[in-house]
């Protein structure tokens, strides 16, 4: 196994670039101006309890923390993948509970 996927399994190294993401959203976030569209439609189903799905672009993750006043009532999908690990490290950071899943592949019933 070469150095750098070895450096990427470890669960220190992860661990601490999970940390600097959650810190470099946070500062992301604290120092742009932010203009919200369609933020009503969030506020609603929060409002009234009510349950939604909503789906959100991978350009657009980052930002997901800041999407809801209530984090801890929303499930993220993520992949069971390695890269899907450290995504929910870091939505954890933020209060958000996660789901792992998988469209998994033909004939494996990991889904």
């Amino acid at each position: 196994m070469s150095l750098q996927k070895r450096i990427l399994k470890s669960k220190v190294i992860t661990g601490l670039f999970c940390k600097i993401v959650v810190l470099y959203i946070r500062l992301a976030h604290a120092t742009t101006r932010w203009t919200y569209v369609n933020r009503e439609v969030p506020d609603y189903f929060t409002r009234e309890k009510k349950a939604a799905i909503a789906a959100g672009w991978h350009g657009r993750f980052a930002m997901l923390p800041y999407c809801y006043d209530h984090p801890e009532r929303v499930h993220v999908l993520i992949s069971r993948h390695r890269d899907g690990e450290f995504i929910a490290r870091v939505i954890d950071a933020f209060r958000y509970k996660t789901i792992r899943g998988s469209a998994g592949k033909a004939g494996k019933s990991d889904k």
